[in-house]
């Protein structure tokens, strides 16, 4: 299966995703933006290292910046189960979702989701063997038929 995901092409597969899109989310996710707890900690052995010793850090202030970046990762770590779980979740249910063919036109596809997984860092579910972002779901289930407007009658006086 991860063989799979490893060769998911969105552009191949039915993503609505233009060329440039794909390529600047791949190479945002190859560059580091976010501070990790990692990086925290070193900065935080350099920040000691390089203290002044007639005003050391303070301790306190130390335990709350350790607290912020363990809350901020821990809240990371939710959000990423949550999307994962609603992926899962949607497993078994019919939605519809809006892909972009080459001229630009929308179209709407229904299906069943056959499966969910992680492509590039991003949650996608299987529909008829292809592959979509969860961010192109217009509807789960089916979206209802579109009505044409008619233009409004204006309502004609009663003389009684």
């Amino acid at each position: 299966m991860s063989d799979i995901i490893r060769n998911i092409n969105p552009l191949q597969t039915g993503a609505a995703k233009s060329t440039d899109t794909v390529q600047k989310q791949q190479s945002k996710a190859n560059t580091k933006t976010a501070l990790e707890m990692d990086d925290f900690l070193a900065l935080l052995v350099k920040q000691l290292q390089n203290q002044d010793m007639m005003n050391p850090m303070d301790e306190s202030q130390f335990m709350n910046q350790m607290a912020q970046m363990a809350t901020v990762q821990a809240m990371n770590t939710f959000t990423d189960i949550s999307v994962t779980t609603y992926a899962a979740s949607l497993v078994g249910k019919e939605v519809t979702v809006a892909e972009t063919d080459s001229s630009g036109k929308l179209t709407e596809v229904e299906g069943l989701v056959t499966g969910a997984a992680v492509y590039s860092g991003e949650q996608v579910i299987f529909i008829n063997g292809k592959s979509y972002y969860l961010t192109q779901i217009m509807a789960v289930g089916k979206l209802p038929p579109k009505e044409e407007t008619k233009p409004q009658e204006t309502p004609k006086e009663v003389n009684p």
